[in-house]
């Protein structure tokens, strides 16, 4: 199991990331825009198509990962929620039980489901307002 940090933005994730790419001298791994999204997912306001949808900076064994939010969609940012704990896990059994025993009382953002980055993934925020996603990389999720 490996702990990593997700932090969200509000229409400022790529200007974050450069200076984190600057600072840990690292490169992006991932980059997605939710103009690339697929056509299963919601579609975003067209003035918001050219926001962030998903980034990956590795530093040393961790990840830095991040978004920006979509109007309506998830938590309003706040200072103190604009980031979640991202676990990556080693099978779909995990993540579906640490999502349902995680998000008992709380708030399922995203249930567990193959996602286009060829994850199974989903995103919660318990009932002590921590937020959280869960993913197994197992290679089986959609593209």
């Amino acid at each position: 199991m490996e702990l990593n940090t997700y932090l969200y933005f509000e229409n400022n994730c790529r200007e974050a990331f450069d200076l984190y790419r600057q600072v840990f001298r690292g490169e992006l791994s991932r980059l997605t825009t939710y103009a690339e999204a697929p056509t299963d997912l919601p579609s975003p306001p067209a003035s918001e198509t050219d926001r962030i949808m998903y980034v990956e900076l590795r530093v040393g064994k961790s990840r830095l990962t991040g978004s920006d939010r979509l109007t309506g969609f998830g938590p309003q940012n706040r200072v103190g929620n604009n980031f979640c704990v991202a676990i990556s896990v080693e099978s779909r059994e995990e993540t579906d039980r640490i999502c349902e025993e995680l998000s008992k009382e709380g708030q399922v953002w995203i249930a567990p489901r193959d996602v286009f980055w060829g994850a199974y993934f989903a995103m919660f925020t318990d009932r002590f307002g921590v937020n959280w996603t869960v993913s197994c990389d197992d290679g089986g999720g959609a593209s």
